[in-house]
């Protein structure tokens, strides 16, 4: 399918026809995250953005760190906003990805980010209600899911929840083709997440180069192995939460 605003197109991979929010996240659908996104108060898109850490410096002090990019405009275009909503006209650090996903998986608390390791508790801040944050989780949970788009990001013994990316690279003239950026971004394990994880590949050779195809599978490895180095238990129940996709498509 596809959306037409003004003169510009946006496009699925597919016509998915009339989905859902668990179909949109599961699908990559670039035309419901837009639809999603021109429904909401754009002033509250860019509040909550910032909310959750982009475009902003996490805080950890090392230097030099970027702070990416979010338009600061006060009113956006309607597609800008329908791009924001799958992540072009923005740019984000892992670290900013990695926060943010950490958000997700404790259930909308937002903490300070540290390249140290920290004892104890560390204190934070509400930045969104728990219950979206869970619900979220368990949607994303789809994505890797047996037909979903990133079924290679699974950890056996564990439920994993992510999603896929894959953007152009940009240069000084915009964005540049058949140079991509790759990305799984998820948590584990769903029932209590403890580990937030990002893994992004720059510029993927070959004929595969979505995020579900180079990035999941290093997601994977990795994940599976902090989870045995910080001996943190399977989950009690290692069914997956099905439903949300049918068929595996790709991702965008």
């Amino acid at each position: 399918g596809y959306l037409r605003i003004g003169s510009k197109s946006i496009r699925d991979m597919s016509n998915y026809g009339v989905i859902d929010l668990g179909k949109i996240i599961a699908k990559s659908s670039n035309v419901g995250a837009s639809k999603l996104a021109l429904s909401m108060d754009d002033q509250y898109l860019s509040s909550f953005f910032r909310k959750v850490g982009l475009g902003q410096a996490t805080g950890v002090g090392f230097p030099g760190e970027s702070v990416g990019m979010l338009p600061a405009r006060q009113k956006w275009r309607r597609i800008e906003v329908a791009t924001l909503s799958y992540g072009y006209g923005l740019s984000v650090t892992a670290l900013q990805l990695a926060q943010a996903y950490a958000i997700l998986g404790s259930g909308g608390i937002k903490r300070q980010v540290s390249l140290l390791k920290v004892d104890g508790d560390v204190p934070g801040e509400r930045v969104m209600d728990e219950t979206v944050a869970r619900q979220v989780v368990q949607m994303m949970e789809g994505v890797v899911d047996v037909h979903g788009t990133a079924k290679k990001a699974r950890v056996p013994g564990y439920r994993v929840a992510g999603k896929t990316g894959t953007v152009h690279k940009v240069s000084a003239g915009g964005y540049q083709d058949h140079r991509y950026l790759a990305m799984f971004a998820g948590v584990a394990p769903v029932e209590d997440p403890a580990i937030a994880l990002v893994v992004v590949i720059d510029d993927p050779k070959g004929d595969m180069y979505y995020g579900g195809q180079v990035a999941a599978p290093v997601f994977s490895r990795v994940m599976a192995g902090l989870l045995r180095v910080k001996n943190i238990p399977p989950d009690k129940t290692v069914e997956t939460y099905v439903g949300l996709a049918k068929a595996a498509t790709p991702d965008s």
